[in-house]
């Protein structure tokens, strides 16, 4: 079962809803054990787009896939863990980040291999085909087909995911972090 899309930052016109559910229309066409499930992070309404906006449910069951997809809504956050450890891949076709996003950063620290849009810093956190993919924006075609190499090849998606939590670990440690914005204010302050 395939869990884990997610198209960030609900239904904000800049982002891609439209191209996720046609890219899940592919897979779904080619593999019989999808689902989908958005995961929000924030209560915010437009976290909640596929529970209170029904065009999309509408397209769901235009697209013939309703029976691969699960509204789950908003999640609480000690709750995602549990949802990111159910998964084989996660993917975000965000059109615009202004860096590398929390939920991105949270599937890599649960060990899940990524897919994701060519957009803001995750250029910098995955490199293309060593720990994850990145794809070009609105390319549903080849986001497919990234899923679906994924989801052939398990050897690949463990070894991309250790990786994932290795460089999260690495590089977003959140004691070090805080360590850096202690001294950073200290200095602010002259101290």
């Amino acid at each position: 079962m395939l869990k884990g899309f997610r198209d960030s930052k609900g239904s904000n016109p800049e982002l891609n809803e439209k191209r996720i559910l046609d890219a899940i229309n592919r897979l779904v066409k080619k593999i019989k054990r999808i689902s989908y499930k958005n995961i929000a992070k924030e209560a915010k309404c437009a976290h909640n787009f596929y529970l209170s906006h029904p065009h999309l449910k509408e397209l769901v069951e235009s697209l013939e896939i309703s029976s691969s997809i699960r509204f789950v809504g908003w999640i609480p956050h000690d709750e995602l863990p549990k949802y990111l450890a159910s998964s084989e891949v996660y993917v975000s076709t965000s059109l615009w980040d202004g860096g590398i996003s929390i939920a991105t950063l949270d599937a890599m620290a649960c060990e899940l291999v990524v897919v994701v849009t060519d957009v803001a810093d995750n250029k910098k956190w995955i490199k293309d085909g060593e720990n994850g993919f990145i794809v070009p924006t609105k390319d549903y075609e080849l986001l497919a087909e990234k899923v679906i190499n994924l989801l052939d090849n398990e050897e690949a998606r463990k070894r991309f995911g250790e990786m994932n939590r290795k460089i999260v670990e690495e590089k977003q440690e959140y004691r070090r972090e805080m360590k850096k914005m202690e001294k950073l204010y200290k200095k602010l302050i002259g101290v």
